[in-house]
């Protein structure tokens, strides 16, 4: 009856060995997450600034 329990076992976790994802999966993704949010901050920065100059534009061709 164990056997049979450790058998099953084992072929479940085999099944889904592959679907975990290890430390350094996880370590790459922060670091891909992180890199995401640099690259929207410096949009955001830029539009603002773009905004920014287009108001004042504007506002001196008044």
């Amino acid at each position: 009856m164990i056997e049979y329990f450790e058998s099953k076992t084992e072929s479940k976790f085999q099944e889904k060995k592959d679907v975990l994802a290890t430390k350094q999966d996880i370590s790459e993704l922060r670091l891909a997450t992180q890199q995401d949010k640099i690259d929207m901050i410096k949009w955001m920065v830029g539009l603002w600034l773009a905004q920014m100059a287009a108001i004042v534009g504007l506002y001196i061709a008044r």
